[in-house]
């Protein structure tokens, strides 16, 4: 045997096997069961209803939970990172339901939209830098002072939530098949709420059965679904020169610049920056069990 060929490929092997360990052990995917309801739960932002039912995702900023009954699937994101909740709006965020039967289509909801730049505040404003500080500390009607930070981040989500009001159903190539209004017939309820920090995305999706509607989850209480949740890629801004220094096409000179500019804002790629661009797109897959009956 050749001993000098023989390690270096023995090694090699090695090393791609550590990779692989890795990559599953970091991958963006688990395994889930989902916890029965016994009665509705409302579709209207607040999480107080699911109880201990949402569970933090190790390793990533956002946590998920799953309700189900005998007709409907439930499911609840929420987050405290203003990057991810940026690019939810800016890119747009859609729920892909990927069944195991043949017998149903995959099919996403997407929601939020994706916006218009010139309707988006700037990622600076969005964590908490470049507010306009007029009357820093806004009393309550109580007396007591207010976070002069935290009211016109809400302020400013909450202009975004205004615009809002549908949500497409897309097939699996992303074409989309159907907007619809958020009050609607086709038994799919979608909702958006912003509340102390807290980003909360809540969705409410008939199950296979119900044939009264045109797009269900393709599963059965006791069955297996695919669920990823995907935001779509943000397309990074032209840059134009200004000055010797870079800024992003459209800003007025000294907004957003990358060095040489004024103000000399070379770290505002960081996380939490001005430009959103290097911030990794929310991207996870969870293979949820659906519980038939309630779990005693």
């Amino acid at each position: 045997m050749n001993v000098k060929k023989f390690f270096p490929k023995a090694l090699g092997g090695l090393f791609a096997f550590s990779v692989l360990i890795f990559l599953a052990g970091c991958g963006s995917s688990k395994e889930m069961m989902s916890t029965y309801q016994s009665g509705d739960i409302k579709i209207d932002g607040d999480i107080s209803d699911w109880g201990k039912s949402i569970q933090r995702i190790p390793d990533n900023s956002f946590s998920l939970g799953f309700k189900n009954d005998d007709k409907f699937l439930y499911i609840s994101l929420t987050t405290e990172d203003r990057s991810k909740i940026f690019q939810m709006f800016r890119a747009g965020f859609i729920v892909w339901l990927e069944p195991e039967s043949g017998d149903y289509k995959t099919f996403g909801i997407k929601y939020p939209l994706p916006g218009e730049q010139n309707d988006m505040p700037q990622m600076q404003d969005m964590n908490g830098e470049g507010i306009n500080r007029e009357g820093d500390r806004r009393e309550s009607m109580n007396g007591e002072g207010m976070d002069r930070e935290r009211m016109p981040r809400e302020n400013m989500f909450e202009k975004m939530l205004i615009t809002q009001n549908e949500f497409e159903i897309v097939n699996k190539d992303k074409y989309p098949l159907i907007a619809l209004p958020l009050v609607n017939k086709d038994g799919i309820e979608a909702k958006l709420a912003f509340h102390r920090e807290q980003f909360v995305y809540e969705l409410k999706i008939p199950l296979a059965g119900n044939k009264q509607y045109s797009f269900v989850a393709g599963a059965l209480p006791g069955d297996k679904l695919k669920i990823k949740f995907e935001t779509e890629q943000l397309e990074r801004p032209k840059m134009n020169e200004d000055r010797g220094g870079m800024r992003m096409s459209g800003e007025e000179p000294g907004e957003g610049e990358m060095g040489g500019g004024r103000g000399g804002r070379r770290e505002g790629m960081r996380s939490g920056g001005r430009l959103s661009g290097r911030t990794a797109p929310l991207n996870y897959t969870v293979e949820l069990n659906l519980v038939s009956q309630p779990i005693k």
